[in-house]
């Protein structure tokens, strides 16, 4: 059998240029080096028949794939529609005539069927993805190997796993936060009550996060547990003002303002992610902006009468009591003036390390599903034990019916060159997305790449109208245009942190678009791996640039209304500025990655 890393397996993107359905399912069964034997593809049919039977599918469609161990590059070819009649005799005649065909490719030593599976409108993730899993255990005990890849069914796996992170993080969260409520309250049925009060906001937040479709990915659980955290600070606060006064009242008077300007302190920093380009950002600010409120409803509504029924150990001797003994002066104030120089001096050494060195962070993008960890861009900086890396790209050349100019293909001759001769690319192969004015498309390598000559293009595309003949053409979108893909295999293996790993690719992407630039109406996109250091770089600018001022500010204005003095509000900013500059400072020196953890 083929390995399950092998190319084909991961490599299925080419498959939603052709088929643009969002859902679309692809599921990759292989046998062995050999061609499909009839015995074989009976039980495919077998497969596809029971596909089509469900009620959670619409439509199937079978096609063949040949696979290159060797080359780590793959070529479809389009195989069968199931819908039809199958017919045994006509597949085993198209794979012969593959077989014919193999002079325009490079040698295969394998070959799988794709079954390509449109699921019904509306179906959940979760329903299509239980079955599909029940459907890939049943058929592996036939001697076939089943890759399932798409949108869809990583949505599935997506939730699965978070859904079981939730759970666990959950249960280890309570069992904590109890233990921190018993170590200042002393009383057990008094934390467990205190400890159900504060989880209230966060399941009311899993709730309308729910209501609303929002899917569950990092936010998601991220949400309510940080909810959960401001809770439980709030709630201690209280608790620890009622066991002295023992009043309703008068514990509002002492706390209840404090622990309100706190939250709306808050708010206000988290009110900027409103102001963010990023949709992610905005749905977090506007959630945690619904969650502080809730919160702070049940501390200060509920939380009074629910202790106003317990009864508490008398007040701990061992609590801390601090003294305000006004600013500080002298030698202490020196000190504290040079703590926060050195703290300021870091954080802007770590900040111009951020800015001044793309850095990419391993599976999140800020508008792309809402942090969902993407597999494809883990693998794409993995190490994958020593083995080469590859990225895919497409580059747009011709907006026009007919074939690519010679003249670009010229320059992107010249890309190629250029690409190959740096000493981290190990080889470049070029595939030209041919099509006959909107009858079809089929990936075709070239020896020469590009073609040397319009002739050569020509005798390509007289051979894949002969063998387009008898083929299921309606399984093709029509494309009115040539397109050229380059599959760049670079060696990564040498470098030893994942940010050099970032800066062989980013040597390989300002050739790319130098060279891009320079022909006429051309555009490119990577396909199948989506590094995006660009917009994870300057989302994190954006970051810098609008929320982060706007939160100091606000907070600022907030305690000069509150305060009254420009003096005590500055003072009270300081700390928490120095404090979060210290920990960008950190996480950059750490050469942590921008995520949402450190934003």
């Amino acid at each position: 059998m083929l390995p399950d890393d092998h190319p084909y397996m991961i490599d299925s993107n080419a498959w939603y240029e052709i088929f643009p359905v969002e859902n679309a399912l692809i599921l990759s069964i292989s046998t062995d080096s050999e061609l499909f034997t009839t015995s074989n593809l009976m039980k495919v049919k077998k497969m596809s028949e029971e596909l089509q039977q469900s009620p959670l599918i619409n439509t199937v469609y079978s096609i063949t794939q040949l696979a290159d161990s060797d080359e780590r590059t793959f070529t479809e070819k389009p195989f069968m529609e199931i819908q039809d009649e199958f017919s045994i005799a006509q597949a085993r005649a198209s794979l012969e005539r593959i077989n014919i065909l193999k002079s325009l490719f490079l040698s295969r030593d394998g070959q799988a069927l794709l079954l390509y599976v449109i699921p019904k409108q509306n179906v959940e993730a979760s329903l299509i993805g239980n079955y599909l899993d029940e459907f890939k255990r049943h058929w592996s005990q036939e001697a076939f190997s089943i890759s399932i890849s798409g949108l869809m069914y990583q949505e599935y796996q997506n939730r699965e796993n978070v859904i079981a992170d939730l759970i666990r993080i959950s249960l280890l969260g309570l069992l904590m936060l109890g233990l921190v409520y018993y170590f200042f309250i002393r009383s057990i049925p008094i934390s467990a009550i205190l400890l159900i009060n504060s989880f209230l906001p966060s399941l009311i937040m899993f709730g309308l996060l729910s209501i609303s479709k929002t899917p569950i990915d990092l936010m998601t659980v991220l949400l309510p547990l940080l909810l959960f955290s401001i809770g439980t600070a709030y709630s201690i606060h209280y608790c620890k003002s009622f066991q002295r006064t023992g009043n309703r009242l008068q514990t509002l008077m002492l706390v209840g303002q404090i622990i309100f300007l706190s939250a709306v302190t808050t708010m206000l920093g988290y009110s900027n992610l409103l102001f963010l380009n990023s949709k992610s950002m905005k749905t977090l600010g506007l959630s945690l902006l619904l969650g502080i409120l809730l919160s702070v409803f049940s501390i200060l509504f509920c939380l009074p009468i629910i202790l106003e029924h317990c009864s508490f150990k008398q007040y701990s001797t061992w609590e801390l009591k601090i003294h305000a003994s006004g600013y500080p002066k002298g030698k202490n104030r020196l000190m504290i003036l040079l703590s926060y120089s050195l703290v300021l001096l870091f954080a802007s050494c770590g900040i111009y390390w951020y800015t001044g060195n793309w850095y990419y962070k391993d599976g999140y993008h800020q508008d792309l599903r809402s942090f969902v960890p993407m597999e494809r861009e883990i693998e794409a900086f993995a190490k994958h034990n020593g083995r080469l890396q590859s990225m895919e790209l497409f580059i747009d050349t011709n907006k026009e019916y007919g074939l690519i100019k010679a003249e670009t293909y010229s320059q992107i001759d010249t890309l190629t060159r250029d690409i190959r001769a740096l000493d981290s690319v190990a080889s470049i192969i070029s595939y030209t997305d041919i099509t006959a004015y909107g009858n079809g498309i089929l990936y075709g390598q070239h020896a020469e790449i590009p073609p040397q000559n319009e002739a050569e293009i020509g005798e390509t595309l007289e051979l894949v109208g002969a063998y387009r003949e008898d083929l299921p053409l309606r399984l093709f979108v029509d494309h009115s245009y040539e397109k050229t893909r380059l599959l760049i295999h670079y060696d990564d293996s040498q470098a030893k942190t994942g940010h050099e790993k970032v800066l062989i690719y980013l040597q390989i992407l300002e050739i790319v678009e130098q060279s891009v630039s320079q022909i006429e109406n051309a555009t490119y996109h990577t396909a199948g791996k989506p590094l995006l250091l660009k917009a994870l770089n300057a989302f994190f600018l954006d970051f810098l640039s609008q929320a982060a001022p706007l939160f100091f500010l606000s907070i600022f204005v907030f305690g000069l209304i509150v305060l009254k003095s420009l003096q005590k509000s500055f003072m009270l900013l300081l700390p928490s500025f120095f404090a979060s500059c210290l920990f960008i400072g950190l996480n950059a020196w750490f050469k942590q990655p921008i995520s949402i953890f450190n934003l």
